[in-house]
């Protein structure tokens, strides 16, 4: 193994033990680090000082000639800025060559939501007195009033909902904790499926998980998807537009539209950046009007 190798270990290391990414994420970094390496191998460098911008420049243009995608190409020079900083901290390098690194830029793709009619008749879709109705009922109303990943939903344990005061500790992305506040439809279909579903569920018990699948086992993402386009079928809506995740950009674009500030958003949602919160802003250009209208002096009129 070459240091350079050895180097690319000991950060995906770094970013699966220490910054606790998840399996897919630390995947695709190591796809990009892994053909940057074999590029600089190939170039005939054998030192991490050795690398220079105008060299980083030359492994872009070389994904450019292949004619990868502008995300993937934007992906890349984000591993290799990522990369080129932990040497830069562990003193392997004395200045980042990838710090003034231009990349291809990429358009940024507006996230769909539902309006209020279609969120209810979604709901409404799982609106029956059986176990499963009672189980899809709980995960959509948590997945549109609490904002929820799918991982972070179908991963709840049987004791995250706090029902008493109405919130969900949420153990979120890069191990991050967070306490989401649960509206009272949301916590009377949860206290429904405790009560009358999931022992009928899961008649020993076992599972640790809140919500179960028709075997009693716990409900996976791809589930979750599944229900979510069932009941969206039976709430006469476009499948195709159906994922778990829209739940969470509908979440997020109502809470804007009826006022919320981005900060609380932000935080709501677990996002690390107010920067990833900013794209829902673009989604209602009524929102930016009204906080133009109460904010600016000459707003109004």
């Amino acid at each position: 193994m070459t240091s350079l190798e050895a180097a690319l270990d000991a950060y995906l290391d770094h970013l699966r033990l220490e910054r606790r990414l998840s399996a897919r994420t630390v995947i695709s970094y190591r796809s990009d680090l892994v053909q940057h390496v074999a590029f600089l191998l190939e170039s005939g460098v054998t030192a991490w000082k050795q690398v220079d911008t105008e060299l980083l420049r030359r492994d872009l243009a070389r994904l450019h000639g292949e004619a990868r995608a502008r995300r993937s190409q934007q992906r890349y020079r984000s591993s290799l800025r990522g990369f080129y900083r932990r040497l830069l901290e562990e003193g392997e390098i004395d200045q980042s060559p990838a710090r003034d690194l231009e990349g291809p830029r990429v358009a940024r793709r507006l996230p769909e939501s539902l309006s209020i009619e279609e969120i209810e008749r979604l709901l409404d879709a799982a609106g029956g007195r059986e176990p499963l109705d009672l189980r899809d009922r709980a995960l959509l109303e948590i997945a549109y009033g609490a904002g929820l990943r799918a991982s972070e939903l179908v991963g709840l344990g049987a004791e995250a909902v706090d029902l008493e005061n109405r919130l969900i500790h949420v153990h979120g992305k890069g191990d991050r904790e967070r306490v989401v506040p649960l509206g009272k439809p949301a916590c009377r279909a949860v206290r429904d499926y405790v009560a009358r579903a999931r022992p009928r569920l899961a008649p020993g018990g076992g599972s640790e998980r809140l919500f179960l699948n028709r075997r009693g086992r716990p409900l996976s993402r791809m589930g979750f998807f599944r229900i979510v386009r069932k009941r969206g079928e039976v709430a006469g809506l476009d499948p195709r537009r159906l994922h778990p995740h829209l739940l969470r950009h509908t979440y997020a674009t109502h809470l804007l539209q009826n006022g919320a500030s981005l900060r609380i958003v932000q935080e709501l949602l677990g996002h690390r950046s107010l920067t990833t919160t900013e794209i829902y802003t673009a989604v209602d250009p009524a929102y930016l009007r009204r906080i133009h209208r109460q904010h600016h002096p000459r707003g109004g009129g």
